[in-house]
């Protein structure tokens, strides 16, 4: 949760105040505009649809609602909740929003992200002309800072269908209604809401030893209890949640839930949007050397589970490969072990998986902007990187769905459109990379890693060649096999690189480091084959290469979870 400093107090006093500048006491509305309000949230949270992103409901300081259901007459209204501290919601506030936006026939969402846009709003008139479309969840997990720069960002909702989209108009308070006092339902459903996700990925774990029982957990039950005493709880969907993980599974094969798929998690800090699956035993080899601490590693049983899993999760949330991750990825911890087989696993959930093709670029990539700002990198292009993987791997399940069907007659053209739209996304990944070894290329470091992720993605483009010359189906199929084998290869090195930057917290001054560490999936080979990303104090610390520093003094507070 974030923690603001005591000026949010002085902002509750104008926001108090706001509301009482009609000559006249004001009328107190009924809960009817609550009501609507809590419709909205509640159809956002329980719908799996779009949703937004974990970074926005992080940094958010205030939510503004406008239901589809007010009337444009004289603005459309709505109310506003602003938090402060971890018991965060204050008194929601009347508000009227005026101007062209204000006839949109759908529900209208803003999140307010700096203190200038809530002093403001605080003050009776924000203006949406610093606002801009918030960023969505659909296709990558991880907001780029850029994303987040600007005074508020704004959401338009059709039935269950959440966009971005850039609102116009004015934010007023309106003086003339006031809600009634605190209302527990509201409440509810506002915490709800912001303790809600859409999952945009996976990371995997494995339990080790309960703390204090010293033995292997046997049941979702103990885990909950143990994860209660450490303080994981979450309130989601009315019911209060411990076990910090979604989904359990026991050395047979056994599949026990958490929390629900749509709470968030509680089992890696900055990634806490995937989905936890923790596997019951401990498969590090220098912390379980000859098994006195349970399984050395998964059983067949769990695997074939996991596998199993990880494809229902992947096709049901449209999950790209390059988001499924171990906890090691994207913290500094051993789990979930050497001993697990993640390449393996991550080749096995690759296989059979079908993604929505709804999720596709229109054009089949997607776009590769003009050279982002200094202070963004390398976090801008790990974030469109990230999105060329995500296409690419789409296309290739489109491309896989097409050799399925039947056939009759030539098959080279729709083998050439295929290997077409992939090739450009292969370039769209070997440009981006390229930016980044020109970046840094006085980095050794870096300069290998990268390097790594270009050839990864030029043996994606070699596998392609092999596509282009088969003439029959079979052959067709089995050098595509080929394609989805190398397109693993090159999520594995782009986590290699990227994972962990998503969950830095670092503090405003501080630099934001890729630090060398040893791969442990067996994947890679060498002493310093991946990035631990961390926080450091001066740049010239930074063995690897750097990131940029937080976000920009306008904003508040730094990166952490809800």
């Amino acid at each position: 949760m974030r923690t603001f400093l005591s000026r949010i107090f002085a902002v509750s006093l104008l926001l108090t105040t706001a509301c009482h500048r009609s000559n006249q006491a004001p009328a107190i509305v009924t809960d009817l505009r609550l009501n609507d309000v809590r419709a909205v949230l509640d159809g956002i949270a329980g719908a799996p649809g779009e949703g937004v992103p974990d970074a926005v409901l992080n940094h958010a300081l205030c939510l503004a609602v406008f239901p589809a259901a007010g009337a444009a007459d004289g603005g459309r209204p709505g109310a506003v909740s602003c938090r402060r501290g971890r018991n965060p919601w204050q008194q929601p506030f009347p508000l009227r929003l005026t101007g062209g936006s204000s006839a949109i026939k759908s529900d209208l969402l803003v999140f307010v992200l700096n203190d200038s846009a809530q002093q403001a709003l605080a003050a009776g008139r924000m203006t949406l002309q610093d606002t801009a479309a918030g960023p969505g969840s659909r296709i990558t997990a991880l907001v780029a800072p850029v994303e987040l720069r600007t005074a508020a960002v704004t959401y338009v909702r059709n039935g269950n269908h959440l966009a971005g989209e850039k609102l116009y108009g004015e934010v007023k308070t309106d003086s003339a209604a006031r809600l009634p006092q605190r209302d527990a339902a509201y409440d509810a459903s506002l915490i709800s809401f912001f303790n809600t996700i859409t999952p945009n990925g996976i990371i995997l774990h494995h339990t080790a030893l309960i703390p204090g029982d010293e033995k292997l957990p046997t049941s979702e039950a103990e885990i909950d209890e143990y994860h209660a005493s450490k303080g994981f709880e979450i309130e989601c969907f009315g019911r209060e949640y411990h076990v910090a993980y979604h989904y359990l599974i026991l050395e047979d094969g056994t599949v026990q839930q958490g929390r629900p798929e749509r709470c968030e998690g509680a089992h890696a800090p900055g990634y806490n949007s995937y989905l936890g699956i923790s596997l019951v035993g401990d498969f590090s080899s220098k912390d379980n050397p000859k098994g006195a601490k349970g399984s050395m590693k998964p059983s067949p049983q769990q695997i074939k589970a996991m596998v199993a899993l990880c494809r229902r999760l992947r096709e049901l949330y449209n999950i790209p490969l390059q988001h499924i991750l171990r906890h090691s990825d994207v913290a500094p911890t051993k789990c979930p072990g050497d001993r697990f087989p993640f390449r393996t696993v991550l080749a096995a959930v690759s296989r059979g998986s079908k993604l929505d093709a709804d999720a596709l670029p229109a054009n089949g990539r997607a776009r590769v902007p003009a050279k982002s700002r200094g202070s963004d990198e390398p976090f801008a292009t790990f974030h469109l990187i990230d999105r060329q993987i995500s296409a690419l791997q789409e296309q290739s399940s489109a491309l896989k769905e097409k050799l399925a069907a039947p056939h009759s007659g030539n098959i080279a053209p729709m083998l050439q459109l295929s290997t077409r739209q992939m090739r450009s996304s292969v370039a769209g990944i070997e440009k981006l990379v390229l930016r980044l070894r020109t970046r840094y290329r006085n980095r050794p470091f870096a300069e290998r890693l990268l390097r790594r992720l270009q050839t990864r993605a030029d043996g994606v483009n070699s596998a392609l060649r092999g596509v282009l010359k088969a003439n029959k189906i079979a052959m067709a199929q089995k050098a595509t096999r080929e394609v989805d084998r190398r397109i693993v290869a090159l999520s594995l090195q782009y986590a290699a690189v990227s994972g962990g930057y998503g969950a830095l917290h670092c503090e405003a001054g501080e630099s934001s480091c890729c630090e060398p560490k040893r791969s442990e999936s067996g994947s890679h080979r060498g002493p310093a084959d991946a990035c631990r990303w961390m926080c450091t104090p001066k740049k010239s610390a930074c063995r690897g290469f750097l990131g940029p520093y937080t976000l920009d003094p306008g904003s508040v507070g730094t990166l952490e979870n809800k």
